[in-house]
């Protein structure tokens, strides 16, 4: 006899996976969103945050994300985190722009992209990320994350980084639709000649990441992510 699921526990976790992906959101946006019972969400937002799940932003505020369910991410996806450091401060310093580390997981067809560390730029006009932000790579046309077209042509490590670039196909992306201000040029880091583990890449105002510069960062951005993936 197969084991029936928990509908309440379904239904905390995807209360949570909605507040990733849209945080910081309020109760009643987030009801809409998920075409849900608006007091449903709420017995839920509070019981996730009694456990230390989310955080609100005040009495009547906005849920976020909590440092605690960063921290279980970061365990998960620690060594990557600490091989990517050092070039994410290299990346900031050669751009002045924020760089972000993405975690990716799930199978090809429902991967998900979780944000796991951001240095934010120096400079007063920057774009800012909620750690815990989650992207869905499969997402329809018009919101589709750019990462999942590379990740068809370079589904490995192997296929990226192990052999001779015969081809001239750029080893970075660009992504300009999450934000409609910003530009995001990224690249994939492997398991060495294996699985994608994660995106690196950096976001800024469209203004600054113009076509000029995109070669540029593209490069850098791809460099780093070989090195973190072993080759």
């Amino acid at each position: 006899m197969a084991v029936q699921s928990l509908q309440t526990v379904e239904n905390a976790m995807s209360v949570m996976e909605a507040v990733a992906q849209h945080q910081p959101v309020g109760v009643s946006a987030l009801a809409r969103k998920m075409d849900m019972d608006k007091n449903t969400v709420q017995r839920i937002l509070v019981t996730l945050g009694r456990q230390g799940w989310l955080v609100q932003d005040g009495p009547k505020g906005a849920w976020t994300l909590s440092a605690k369910i960063l921290s279980l991410s970061s365990k998960v996806s620690g060594q990557m985190l600490e091989r990517s450091r050092p070039f994410m401060g290299a990346l900031l310093s050669a751009t002045k722009e924020s760089v972000t580390l993405w975690k990716l997981d799930g199978p090809h067809e429902s991967r998900v992209a979780t944000l796991i560390e951001i240095i934010e730029s120096p400079q007063a006009l920057r774009v800012t990320i909620p750690l815990g932000t989650t992207f869905d790579l499969n997402a329809p046309p018009g919101s589709h994350f750019d990462v999942q077209p590379f990740l068809e042509r370079f589904p490995n490590g192997r296929t990226a980084w192990g052999t001779p670039f015969l081809d001239r196909a750029p080893r970075f992306f660009a992504h300009d639709r999450s934000y409609p201000t910003a530009m995001s040029i990224g690249s994939v880091i492997y398991d060495g000649p294996g699985e994608p583990l994660g995106t690196l890449a950096v976001i800024g105002p469209k203004t600054r990441i113009a076509e000029d510069r995109q070669q540029f960062i593209g490069e850098e951005i791809a460099d780093a992510a070989r090195i973190i993936s072993g080759f």
